[in-house]
């Protein structure tokens, strides 16, 4: 793999970030997080995740949000009802595995072709290694904004539909979330969605505070005040819960720490259902 390591371009800070969070949280706490895979990844693509400990919010808010979705997607999975996710602007997650998704349930993640293409060769690479598996696990090069991705994904009719969109919204525009949202609904009546929002304020302000995702080049284009938002965009969005990552060892948030409310205020999590 060292020989052909693949090549990050544009959007590596963006996709390192969260992966080298992932290990952080491996090495420092394995009696409560687990994710040998991203360890893994991180390894092969040449990087440690000491280089990240100084961007301290990012990490703060990748591992906190980490933390809620890992337990609401497990949790969403019990059960015996066939289940498709559709794991949105997917990046190097490694959820899939991490959870140990039951039989039964067809993981799909969906991102830009350069990003699934990495993913694949780091995945091929980890299977005779660490002995994992893509039984359940499936993968389709697109751009999330548009539509040709929605029909490569076929259902049978006792299958329900869980979305996925973590670290990808806040990089689009608002026309089109809520065309992705419309999109959606349409597609997937009865289904339900777990996603991640930005409040306006760290919109604004926090590609100058991050100085990796300015690199990039990225920009912050979208953020939300109120999930509540989300209904009066579109009847048959029902918002379900919502969690604030901010309040997941706020210890870890720097002088965020100091000011709960604003630190609640900054992200959330919120679930979803889309009416039949």
């Amino acid at each position: 793999m060292e020989e052909n390591r693949p090549i990050l371009r544009g959007v590596s800070e963006t996709l390192l970030i969260p992966l080298a969070a992932r290990a952080l949280m491996t090495r420092r706490d394995p009696e409560n997080f687990v994710d040998p895979l991203s360890a893994k990844f991180l390894q092969m693509l040449g990087e440690e995740s000491s280089r990240f400990e100084s961007d301290r919010w990012n990490m703060a808010g990748a591992c906190a949000r980490t933390t809620i979705l890992d337990r609401e997607v497990r949790k969403a999975l019990q059960g015996a009802q066939p289940t498709v996710v559709v794991n949105l602007g997917a990046g190097l997650c490694s959820r899939y595995w991490r959870l140990g998704t039951p039989a039964g349930v067809r993981w799909i993640d969906v991102d830009l072709p350069d990003v699934i293409e990495i993913k694949r060769q780091l995945i091929r690479a980890c299977q005779a290694d660490m002995g994992i598996s893509q039984a359940g696990w499936s993968s389709i090069p697109a751009d999330v904004t548009g539509t040709a991705w929605l029909e490569e994904i076929a259902r049978t009719a006792d299958e329900r539909v869980l979305v996925i969109a973590e670290g990808l919204l806040m990089y689009l525009p608002e026309l089109e979330v809520k065309g992705l949202l419309d999109r959606l609904v349409t597609n997937y009546p009865g289904g339900r969605m777990y996603l991640e929002t930005w409040s306006p304020l760290v919109s604004c302000v926090w590609g100058y505070l991050s100085r990796r995702i300015r690199k990039t080049g990225t920009r912050v284009r979208w953020g939300l005040r109120r999930p509540t938002t989300l209904t009066n965009w579109n009847s048959k969005i029902h918002v379900l819960n919502s969690w604030s990552p901010g309040d997941i060892n706020p210890q870890e948030w720097g002088l965020l720490r100091f000011t709960p409310r604003l630190r609640r205020s900054l992200m959330k999590i919120i679930e979803l259902q889309f009416a039949t």
